[in-house]
């Protein structure tokens, strides 16, 4: 009796063992299994709605993300000005900004005055003819870049001329009549022409700047009337001008 109950004694142990062997077989598997899966290497999938973009579109993108950054700082810098100038009109007294107001408004009329002055055209006076008959072949983004310039080159001759010349816009129609009324230009002390230049002036009177003229221009002459391209080109057209003018 007591060697059938060491035999059994000692055969539960054995099966005690095997599950102590088995079980930590088991707890080490996972942990294996877990190294194994951190030293493979990772695998990222492409999102379901991943598309490659092209060169193009990747420029594109750029530009306008560059654009966008550009209108925030003019837009604060715009707001840092107003500020700055609410500020100042703020701590001026009732007499400082009535005297304010007054050389505001005399400013305003001698410039208005001076463009009058400069669209009669009066002896000595430069005269200017702009040709936008290429607008049609021009982007929108290229006609609105034409439509900034001519908005700086307008202020300049307010602000910063003393004598402005006498400026004609020709083959003022269609899209560039349409793009530059809606920056303002209806407001400028300009003459309009829905003409082209060699129909509004005389042949004998007309000089034609180009920068693939083969004659630079060294003097001024007072009875002449020069014509500039209103071309803001993103790729360089050579000839464009230049065939205008011999034609």
């Amino acid at each position: 009796r007591d060697g059938t109950a060491a035999a059994a004694a000692a055969s539960s142990a054995a099966a005690a063992d095997e599950m102590d062997v088995t079980a930590a077989a088991a707890a080490a598997a996972p942990a294996e299994d877990a190294k194994d899966a951190a030293a493979a290497p990772k695998k990222y999938g492409r999102p379901e709605n991943f598309v490659r973009l092209s060169k193009a579109e990747k420029r594109r993108r750029k530009y306008e993300a560059r654009k966008e950054s550009a209108k925030r700082r003019k837009k604060a810098h715009k707001e840092k000005q107003r500020a700055a100038l609410r500020a100042g009109l703020q701590a001026m007294t009732d007499e400082e900004y009535r005297e304010h107001k007054r050389r505001e408004k005399e400013e305003k009329q001698a410039a208005e005055a001076k463009l009058r002055r400069a669209m009669e055209g009066g002896p000595g006076a430069l005269r200017i003819a702009l040709d936008l008959d290429f607008a049609e072949a021009q982007s929108d983004r290229e006609l609105h870049s034409l439509a900034k310039q001519l908005a700086y080159f307008y202020s300049s001759m307010k602000r910063e001329m003393a004598t402005p010349p006498c400026v004609t816009l020709c083959s003022f129609a269609g899209r560039a009549a349409e793009v530059l009324s809606r920056n303002g230009l209806h407001n400028w002390l300009v003459h309009r022409s829905a003409l082209r230049p060699a129909q509004a002036f005389p042949d004998r009177d007309i000089v034609y700047l180009s920068p693939d003229a083969e004659e630079p221009l060294e003097a001024v002459d007072d009875g002449a009337i020069y014509v500039v391209g209103g071309i803001v080109d993103r790729t360089v057209s050579k000839g464009l001008t230049r065939s205008r003018a011999e034609a």
